[in-house]
């Protein structure tokens, strides 16, 4: 039965959590050598970002993607998110100004770029 990377991901950090620290390097050991019997063992990049998601939603640790149009400091933005954010900053200059904030499948949109396209929208009806 072939199991996907996220059932895979999910059973890992279940027994992981259940496991004594000491006996983690001999867990892990174990699910790669299963993923490679399994010839499943190019799923382990997608695997281990689905654990690591999985042990920071459970420490409650939030991903947050914040793209502006000019670097900014991730610290500021960490106070301002709080200290649960994971904040992972992107510049993108297309945006002009502002910021698009995103959060699971919620996104703020703040950018200039698309207060300009909301304004053209308007102007042409």
């Amino acid at each position: 039965m072939r199991l996907s990377p996220r059932q895979l991901a999910t059973a890992f950090v279940e027994l992981a959590v259940a496991t004594p620290e000491s006996k983690i390097d001999a867990l892990t050991k174990r699910f790669i050598a299963l993923l490679s019997r399994r010839r499943q063992r190019k799923l382990l990049p997608a695997i281990m970002r689905m654990v690591a998601a999985d042990l920071s939603a459970r420490e409650g640790i939030v991903p947050v993607t914040v793209t502006t149009a000019a670097a900014v400091d991730v610290a500021t933005l960490r106070e301002a998110l709080g200290a649960h954010a994971d904040i992972s900053a992107r510049v993108e200059p297309s945006i002009i100004a502002g910021a698009v904030i995103e959060h699971g499948d919620e996104r703020i949109d703040a950018s200039v770029r698309t207060r300009l396209s909301q304004l053209k929208s308007k102007l042409s009806h």
